[in-house]
């Protein structure tokens, strides 16, 4: 179903204006390294790297909006040090707190009045609270919102796309896609494509919690979710996304790619592609973004999701643009 958005005011930072995007350049390949900076020089924003080997950084830093310029907060570990020390020279002030929340498992953002909101996952509550929460993100308890984990964090199924809309993965919708596509001409790539999300999805609903039980949780918050067919697999993961929200009001949607040695799969972005456009009409670009072909096939993102569970979000920071930035 497409939903009319003419009404709606889409001002908030989960869809944010983005003044730059962080990560730490030393485990990432220079494939993957000049295709964010082409996207970074589309979109207007900054690529800033720093050396270290912290490739899961969005768990480990968060900017948050202190007096609308950007402070650093840091999870208390030894990976971030490197990132931390040679981020100095973005002359960004930094804090670590033990009430930190992991970046993956969380979204802050702002309703239509500016107050802000924080989707956190259910295991990020029960280990931190959201009174000590509330107090580090300067966020009103009843802002805060305990989502059910469908997966171990919440950029594994779900993104923000500006308020009150969320982008919510659908089991039964990647299901019905896989059901519609033709068997004839890619008879072993089809096989292989659903055996590998039938046997991800039984594991995923034996440890996590329901789609359904998202669905009620978001719509219980006061979100609209918009469903898609947005996970195949371990490996093939558009949920898992950067999103940028540009001067016009519309927004960029970047995430991983499917692009691969097989021509089948690596269809399946652009099917991804157009069912986000016809959902979501105030996106109108969308990237994805590969590295090279690993040795099995897989393109880079493919590898580090399958391999390591974790994909572009995941191994990325991003910065607000807090001077333009509602």
């Amino acid at each position: 179903m497409r939903i009319n958005f003419n009404t709606q005011n889409f001002k908030g930072y989960d869809a944010i204006p983005l003044k730059a995007i962080h990560y730490e350049k030393s485990p990432f390949t220079d494939t993957f390294d000049n295709e964010m900076r082409s996207i970074a020089q589309k979109e207007g924003f900054e690529i800033r790297t720093a050396k270290g080997s912290c490739k899961w950084l969005q768990d480990n830093v968060t900017f948050i909006e202190q007096d609308k310029t950007p402070f650093m907060l840091t999870r208390d570990s030894s990976v971030v040090d490197n990132f931390v020390i040679n981020s100095k020279k973005f002359n960004i002030p930094q804090a670590y707190s033990l009430n930190y929340v992991i970046g993956g498992n969380s979204f802050i953002g702002k309703t239509s009045d500016g107050e802000r909101w924080m989707l956190v996952g259910e295991d990020e509550i029960d280990h931190t609270g959201k009174t000590a929460i509330g107090k580090t993100y300067d966020i009103k308890i009843k802002n805060i919102h305990s989502i059910p984990q469908q997966n171990y964090h919440l950029d594994m199924f779900l993104r923000p796309l500006g308020y009150p809309f969320i982008l919510v993965d659908s089991p039964v919708l990647v299901k019905k896609k896989l059901s519609q596509m033709e068997l004839s001409e890619n008879r072993s790539d089809l096989i292989t494509l659903q055996r590998d999300f039938y046997d991800y999805e039984a594991s995923r609903q034996r440890d996590f919690a329901s789609h359904n039980k998202v669905m009620k949780a978001l719509k219980k918050a006061g979100f609209i979710p918009i469903e898609i067919a947005g996970v195949y697999g371990r490996n093939i993961n558009f949920m898992n996304a950067i999103v940028n929200k540009r001067p016009s009001g519309a927004i960029s949607y970047i995430t991983n790619s499917s692009v691969c040695e097989s021509p089948f799969i690596s269809k399946i972005e652009e099917e991804f592609r157009a069912d986000l456009m016809q959902k979501v009409p105030f996106c109108n670009r969308v990237y994805f973004v590969s590295g090279p072909i690993e040795e099995n096939g897989e393109n880079y993102l493919m590898y580090q999701l399958g391999t390591f569970g974790g994909g572009l979000h995941c191994m990325t920071v991003e910065e607000p643009n807090f001077d333009i930035l509602g």
